[in-house]
């Protein structure tokens, strides 16, 4: 997904990854951030924003801010930075520093900003982190000197590489020099870059074929700007002699009249005497003196190919094979049968039939007889000219019968109840009888049932068939045929999830398919909403932010009333500070539908999972069997909290002062 860049898929994934419960690694969310740039590369900014005047820029900050922050929440977390996930954070500001230059040249200011950024990260960041500089964080860099030809420190950072790291530099770094040196229009850049192709065979990497087609395309396009260079060069050095003759005193000689003459108007030679007109000149005097080679080649106009004057001469099995014909056109030949007649009859029986003792007349190759397998009997079958039908021998159709017999059966028992010698059991009664064993095979139907409709591998119930229609009632062959299903299973899910069709009654694809929302995720689904960060955070952390932090507040304001409560009494100063609400035991019952109608107006409201039977209080059992007591005993049940270390260590004790005693109640009887 991060090679496309398709940041929705990347979402979607982290989600997945948070509902599984899942930790995500570094490595992650450097593709997180790669997905992110690779979007921002394959965006097609001629028609999403050009044509609609509009500015990318507002698009490449958010992207960036977007790769920023995700960076952030690893650093909050005290997670291990990688190599990885910095080299990503600089590939996005390389990235949005190109693409600045190449669609918005006129904006300095937000090219500045970007480089800025990706220098600091160059220069700052890694040694901050206390982390070595990779390969790739150098070809990344120098992407961004190639593409504003910065020509001499990319070559410093490559010799840095090679020289002072004793690092390998990838094909996508020589790549990159080379089309820097060939599009920089300077005086021996294509040498330059013939050079790092040369390197590049020395490193035995290859040469990819695209990589020589831009090789050429680049140095065509780069023709413009070499010449325009070598043009300004050139006027630069006519001014700079004309200023140094002008200083001297020294005066232009004019041009001599012989040179005049021999230069045509355009200031260039004439037409007789330039080097084409003479090398034109010498190919025809020699071409006249000499005989032309191509009219001896050409083609003859008057001769007829079509008739050769020349007749093969016929080969002896040629000559034999005429020889044959003829004699065969002057043989005899028998008399026709009539088709209608017995002979004939008999004369194709010999022709179309074969015995059965020939059927099986050679073995097999390990010298049994054939006759034993199936294949024997199709291919004899075939032989006869009796074609097999594939569904006669089906095995598959059997796989029930037995499971349904039991040891020393022939059959299963619902098969034997016709009262004859080999029926069995006898009678219905006892453990033996009919009853138990129909009960029994009861059973094994209604398992393999459910495992077909479960959709279970290896179930032997049969698809759906049109010989099955009559028995159906209408409801299942209309959804049968509504939704095109074939098994029980797509039946059974077609009632039980009602979602996963379209209205007309198919079935979706499973990219359509979606899962009701519970109405406690609302507020966390229109948080996601308007937080793009959101699927890269934790669960803990979106607790945090979100409103429905129902436990929390509980806990903290018990927390602080029973602080509160315990203070005044070491001072007794009731009077001064109030505790307001009580404990949890006193208005425990009111502060709960407070919350409950808070959070129902938030549509967050949860609601225990059995019936609460029990309201108002138990005489005589205070406060132990109300409504706020089993809400809140719910409610504790199922908060999940770790295991405190005091806890852990109090269980450890307990369990070695229980052990202690065993030992000592053991060596007190035994004295």
């Amino acid at each position: 997904a991060q090679v496309w860049g398709d940041v929705d898929r990347i979402k979607k994934l982290f989600a997945k990854l948070r509902d599984d419960g899942l930790p995500a690694t570094p490595p992650m969310y450097a593709w997180a951030i790669r997905a992110h740039v690779n979007a921002m590369c394959s965006r097609n900014y001629e028609t999403d924003f050009r044509l609609k005047n509009q500015s990318p820029l507002t698009y490449w900050v958010d992207q960036v801010t977007l790769c920023y922050s995700i960076y952030s929440l690893v650093v909050r977390r005290n997670e291990e930075i990688t190599c990885q996930l910095l080299d990503s954070m600089l590939f996005a500001c390389v990235r949005a520093t190109i693409l600045a230059m190449e669609h918005t040249p006129d904006d300095t200011e937000t090219i500045m900003r970007f480089e800025r950024q990706a220098t600091e990260l160059w220069e700052k960041e890694y040694d901050a982190r206390n982390i070595t500089k990779s390969v790739n964080t150098h070809q990344v860099y120098i992407e961004l000197l190639a593409h504003q030809q910065r020509v001499d420190e990319a070559e410093k950072i490559f010799q840095d590489i090679v020289l002072q790291h004793n690092l390998t530099p990838t094909s996508r770094t020589y790549e990159t020099l080379m089309f820097m040196h060939l599009s920089s229009g300077e005086e021996g850049g294509t040498a330059r870059a013939l050079q790092y192709m040369e390197a590049m065979e020395r490193s035995k990497m290859p040469i990819r074929g695209h990589t020589l087609h831009k090789f050429v395309k680049i140095n065509n396009e780069a023709g413009y700007k070499r010449d325009m260079k070598r043009r300004a060069r050139r006027i630069m050095q006519a001014r700079e002699e004309y200023i140094a003759r002008q200083q001297e005193g020294s005066p232009f000689e004019a041009p001599s009249s012989t040179e005049e003459a021999a230069r045509g108007e355009d200031g260039g030679f004439m037409a007789e005497d330039s080097p084409s007109a003479i090398q034109s000149a010498a190919a025809t005097k020699d071409t006249a003196s000499s005989p032309s080679v191509v009219s001896a080649l050409a083609p003859n106009p008057t001769a007829n190919y079509a008739a050769p004057t020349f007749v093969p001469e016929a080969s002896p099995s040629e000559i034999a094979a005429s020889a044959a014909s003829t004699r065969s056109e002057h043989a005899l030949k028998p008399l026709p049968i009539d088709p209608n007649s017995t002979l004939a009859w008999w004369h194709n029986w010999r022709r179309e039939s074969i015995s059965k003792h020939e059927l099986f007349a050679i073995e097999a190759d390990n010298g049994m007889p054939r006759g034993e397998s199936d294949a024997d009997r199709r291919a004899a079958l075939l032989a006869m000219g009796v074609e097999p039908v594939d569904q006669l021998p089906d095995l598959k159709r059997q796989a029930l019968l037995p499971k349904l017999r039991q040891e020393g059966e022939v059959t299963g028992a619902l098969w034997a109840m016709d009262g004859g010698e080999l029926s069995y059991p006898k009678d219905g009664q006892g453990p033996q009888g009919w009853g138990v064993q129909l009960w029994r095979e009861r059973k094994l139907l209604q398992k393999e049932l459910q495992n077909a409709i479960d959709g279970k591998p290896g179930s032997t119930l049969p698809d759906f068939s049109d010989l099955g229609v009559g028995a159906r009632v209408a409801n299942d062959q209309l959804a049968i045929q509504d939704a095109n299903l074939k098994t029980p299973s797509d039946l059974a899910d077609y009632r039980k999830y009602p979602n996963h069709v379209y209205d007309d009654g198919t079935l979706k694809p499973a990219s359509e398919m979606a899962h009701l929302v519970s109405p406690s995720s609302e507020l966390v689904w229109r948080q996601e909403g308007s937080d793009p960060l959101s699927p890269f955070k934790t669960q803990q952390e979106l607790s945090l932010e979100s409103e429905n932090s129902f436990f929390e507040d509980i806990k903290i304001s018990s927390k602080a009333k029973i602080q509160d409560a315990i203070e005044a009494i070491r001072r007794k100063e009731e009077a001064v500070s109030e505790v307001v609400g009580g404990t949890l035991a006193k208005r425990g019952k009111h502060d709960y539908l407070d919350k409950w109608r808070e959070m129902y107006a938030h549509g967050t409201l949860e609601v225990p999972d059995e019936p609460i039977t029990q309201f108002g209080r138990v005489a005589g059992g205070g406060d132990g069997g109300g409504l706020s007591q089993s809400i809140r005993s719910w409610y504790k049940r199922n908060q999940k909290q770790p295991q405190v270390a005091s806890m852990q260590a109090t269980r450890e004790a307990h369990d070695r002062r229980r052990a202690e005693e065993q030992v000592s109640a053991i060596s007190n009887e035994e004295t």
